[in-house]
């Protein structure tokens, strides 16, 4: 079973928000976070999907998750405008040196 993005970020917001008042929901967030979706939620978060719930300081600490790398090659007849200093469509087509 797959959830839309708004389903993840539905029950990411609500497992925030009830870990914020209540202790013993906290510590189960902390420690299991599959349960704590499953009990707000009420069903499981996909298999193989993996959630991690840390603990921190919003004044000190933030956690960003970076995307995926891109790696792309530059094509040998772009490398050489950049490297022979050709300005093609800012100049007009015509080669600066």
């Amino acid at each position: 079973m797959s959830w839309s993005q708004d389903e993840v970020q539905k029950a990411i917001a609500q497992v925030s928000l009830k870990a914020s008042k209540n202790a013993d929901f906290r510590k189960l967030a902390l420690s299991n976070p599959s349960a704590a979706v499953r009990e707000v939620v009420g069903k499981d978060i996909p298999t193989g999907f993996k959630l991690k719930l840390i603990e921190g300081d919003p004044q000190a600490d933030m956690t960003v998750v970076l995307p995926a790398l891109k790696v792309s090659e530059v094509s040998d007849a772009d490398l050489e405008k950049v490297a022979g200093g050709v300005c093609a469509q800012a100049c007009g087509g015509q080669a600066e040196r």
